[in-house]
């Protein structure tokens, strides 16, 4: 089988979970981008880089490569990804954000449909084992009540990405959580409403027993439970998934225990290796136009 070569538009700490995991798979990273080659050197002779780049489009024009990684900082992706469609060869595998308006991501897709250019994005919440197995579980079960607690914490999120954060919070982190609901449970559409600082999201087609409570002001770990008639799944910070049976309860996955990299991330670079030697359209990774949908939900939040 062929190996496979990428390079990487931005090589912080996040991207180096996808370089472990890269290296493991033994995807070779061709080259880098970043602000300050001299900073990466370590990181050049740990994954085998033959060359950093500063400025992405040279690196995209003089490089031979299979796909392109971008993990560009929250707030420069919708900025840069314009000329990344322009002058990639290949297609793309994006951090989100990839836009943090509707009006962005519009554009960002008309884009790739000009350069004849696929921009995956990469929520890997997808890709956990918990959420392989609840929707398995979603499609040989009776569900009879949904319950879920978002608290993104915004003042926490103001202090460690300044105040241009404010306001872009849904399209940041909040659209991760309601991605995975979308797609846990084959949503098009999602109703908000407004209680003080407080969302109540109600499913359109579930609305009798579904209850999801998104509070930017609030604590605690991000909460799932799901009912069945005699069994309830109680998913705690998203990470562990525990059996509630006739008042018992035990841990079935914990997501951190399962491998030695980020949780979600090896199934989802193995995800891109097939996408990208099979050319395959059976998969869980989201496409910009994908992506689209979910924009027109999350533009009625207001922070």
């Amino acid at each position: 089988m062929k190996k496979l070569k990428c390079i990487f538009i931005g090589f912080g700490k996040h991207a180096e979970n996808y370089g472990k995991v890269c290296k493991h798979l033994n995807v070779e990273i061709g080259a880098i981008c970043v602000a300050n080659p001299k900073n990466y050197l370590s990181q050049k002779k740990e994954y085998k880089i033959k060359n950093i780049y500063s400025n992405y489009i040279e690196l995209l024009k003089k490089e031979k490569y299979d796909f392109v990684m971008v993990f560009l900082p929250w707030n420069q992706i919708e900025k840069h990804l314009p000329n990344i469609i322009r002058y990639s060869k290949k297609n793309i595998f994006c951090e989100k954000p990839v836009a943090l308006s509707l009006k962005k991501i519009l554009k960002i897709n008309s884009l790739t449909n000009i350069f004849k250019k696929k921009i995956y994005v990469l929520y890997n919440r997808r890709f956990y084992k918990i959420f392989d197995f609840l929707k398995k579980q979603l499609k040989k079960n009776n569900l009879t009540k949904f319950q879920m607690k978002i608290s993104d914490r915004e003042n926490q999120l103001i202090k460690l990405h300044s105040k241009k954060i404010k306001g872009k919070l849904k399209y940041h982190i909040t659209s991760h959580w309601i991605d995975l609901v979308m797609w846990l449970f084959n949503l098009d559409n999602l109703k908000f409403s407004k209680i003080k600082n407080k969302y109540e999201i109600k499913f359109d087609k579930l609305t009798d027993y579904t209850n999801i409570y998104l509070d930017y002001l609030g604590k605690g770990p991000i909460q799932m439970n799901f009912t069945f008639k005699t069994f309830k799944y109680k998913v705690v910070t998203l990470e562990k998934l525990y059996l509630i049976k006739k008042n018992k309860k035990k841990i079935i996955i914990n997501e951190k225990k399962l491998n030695n990299f980020k949780p979600g991330v090896l199934n989802l670079v193995k995800t891109i290796k097939n996408i990208v030697l099979k050319n395959t359209s059976k998969h869980d990774l989201p496409q910009i136009r994908e992506l689209v949908n979910l924009y027109k939900n999350i533009q009625y939040i207001k922070n």
